[in-house]
């Protein structure tokens, strides 16, 4: 669309908001980000929005640890008609590029739980590379029935679907044994991590956007068949 986002002191950035489905008797609780496509703008300057007022005053500057902002998504139920609202840019002002989305795909799950609204709590999370080609994750969720692992590959964003350790209902991983890694993220350099509940609820867990693939990451994950603490 050619809406933007625009908050006094942040990045101004281009958005969409579009209705979603009715069904009777359900309400869209939460959306989970499947995979994306990206090109990465470098040296950029983006414009700040700043607050109108009689006086000539410079574009104020922005500063972040790292991408802004870190969720691109929402689901709006204020009016008559649900909507979703996607931000279809991100800004690093630690590296000066602006991240532009070209595309996105979602999962949007309905509920008729009215009252479980909490969602899951994500406490720790680990990657590591079992080879150059093959990245590896766990996360330590409370009360999720579905965790994704969302990788940054050079020009998308793929997600892979993580399963529960056989051993500790907390505990997801890319495969039982912890051995096997994610192909689909080879050549990933970053991550963030999507719970849902059975009543729709999302968390994402995401470090100024983005984890660092390899990155130690302090949390309660010791590894996959050792005791957590």
């Amino acid at each position: 669309g050619d809406e933007v986002q625009a908050w006094p002191g942040r990045p101004i950035q281009p958005s969409a908001a579009y209705a979603l489905p009715i069904i009777s008797g359900f309400e869209p609780r939460g959306q989970l980000l499947v995979s994306a496509t990206y090109q990465d703008l470098p040296n950029f300057d983006p414009v700040v929005a700043m607050m109108l007022t009689q006086n000539d005053e410079p574009e104020p500057t922005f500063s972040a640890l790292g991408w802004y902002p870190s969720v691109l998504w929402s689901i709006n139920r204020f009016g008559d008609v649900d909507r979703a609202t996607v931000l279809a840019g991100q800004f690093n002002p630690q590296t000066g590029v602006e991240r532009k989305y070209t595309g996105m795909v979602f999962e949007t799950y309905y509920t008729d739980n009215t009252i479980d609204f909490d969602p899951p709590l994500i406490w720790g999370l680990t990657s590591r590379l079992v080879s150059a080609e093959n990245p590896n994750f766990a996360a330590t969720v409370e009360d999720a029935s579905k965790v994704l692992v969302t990788c940054a590959v050079p020009g998308a964003l793929v997600s892979v679907e993580l399963i529960r350790h056989p051993t500790d209902d907390a505990l997801w991983t890319v495969s039982a044994d912890g051995a096997t890694g994610a192909p689909q993220c080879a050549g990933a350099t970053e991550f963030f991590v999507q719970a849902m509940d059975s009543a729709g609820n999302v968390a994402v867990a995401s470090k100024e956007g983005f984890h660092v693939v390899g990155e130690v990451l302090a949390d309660t994950i010791k590894s996959i068949g050792e005791e957590r603490t």
